[in-house]
């Protein structure tokens, strides 16, 4: 069966191909370019695309660690599919040690955002249309914060057979079947059929 070619910002990504793409979000107020990166992994067999998303909010840095691992990692393979990485969702956020954007705005409650609204909603827009829609699964990980420990957990719409078998794949301690939250990404990528696991 042929794999049909991806498109993302733009780019073209043919069967078999691992690309490096940068989104271009918008022009920050000094006129520097605002861009997301993401490694695409679009292999010649067919299977499902998932994506695996870090620093939603940029002073939750744990997850751009482990993103850059498994891009290095020589012994991670994949076989069939597609494999989407976004190590660092909120740029502006790692750069500037800050769980927001400069509006102040949280990414995760500015879903699914606009081509034409704040910083925030067209980050979120960007990211909503251009990778979390072309999945069918996304791992989007978070760390806790500052002063608090957390026990490693999996938080995502348990009711869903299918995604309570994802999350039990990961053998956390906890499993939480989270209430979806008003203009998280949780809401608006399970309004595309995309489930989330939110790690």
């Amino acid at each position: 069966m042929l794999v049909p070619d991806i498109s993302i910002g733009g780019c073209v990504i043919k069967a078999g191909q691992t690309r490096q793409v940068r989104l271009e979000v918008a022009k920050l107020y000094t006129d520097t370019d605002f861009s997301v990166p993401v490694h695409v992994i679009h292999t010649r067999k067919p299977g499902p695309k998932v994506f695996v998303s870090a620093a939603i909010h940029g002073d939750e840095l744990n997850g751009i660690e482990i993103i850059r691992r498994l891009i290095n990692l020589k012994t991670f393979k994949v076989t069939a599919g597609t494999l989407i990485l976004v190590p660092m969702v909120n740029v502006y956020g790692v750069l500037y040690q800050s769980r927001y954007l400069p509006d102040r705005r949280d990414l995760n409650r500015s879903f699914p955002g606009s081509p034409k609204g704040s910083l925030a909603s067209r980050l979120a827009h960007m990211f909503l249309t251009e990778i979390v829609s072309l999945c069918e699964c996304g791992i989007d990980l978070h760390t806790g914060a500052i002063h608090r420990s957390n026990l490693p957990q999996i938080r995502a719409n348990l009711m869903d057979t299918e995604t309570l078998s994802l999350a039990k794949a990961f053998g956390v301690p906890v499993l939480l079947n989270a209430n979806i939250r008003d203009q998280s990404l949780r809401q608006s990528a399970e309004e595309h059929n995309t489930r989330i696991l939110l790690y």
